[in-house]
């Protein structure tokens, strides 16, 4: 797993229907689905999310520029417990009466755009 992050963005916030949404960054090659199968759908032209077909849980998502990694939703795990997320992104998205209550670090977008707020 190379990331753990929590993401305020609005597409995420859409999508998940909360925010912020916790990620985990894995390998594409290393990730398996172990019951059920996914459904995906383009939540925009180089973004790909997936959710579960049957029950609609939000699951996974891909950006078409880094191929070979994809984010999963760090609650569906079985034991998300020890993937505690390392730091907040587009921070700048956060809704008004979200408040972060940790010390972790912060983004007003994407880590390579921003510097920690």
């Amino acid at each position: 797993m190379r990331e753990r992050f929590f993401c305020h963005c609005e597409s995420c916030r859409r999508c998940a229907g909360a925010s912020p949404v916790p990620w985990v960054t894995v390998a594409t090659s290393a990730f398996t689905v172990l019951r059920g199968e996914i459904s995906w759908f383009a939540s925009s032209p180089e973004v790909r999310r997936g959710f579960c077909a049957g029950c609609g849980t939000p699951l996974a998502y891909l950006h078409a520029s880094t191929p070979r990694e994809m984010d999963v939703v760090t609650l569906s795990f079985d034991d998300p417990g020890p993937l505690a997320p390392q730091y907040h992104l587009w921070v700048g998205d956060q809704l008004p009466w979200i408040v972060i209550a940790d010390a972790l670090p912060r983004y007003a977008a994407t880590r390579e755009q921003a510097q920690p707020r």
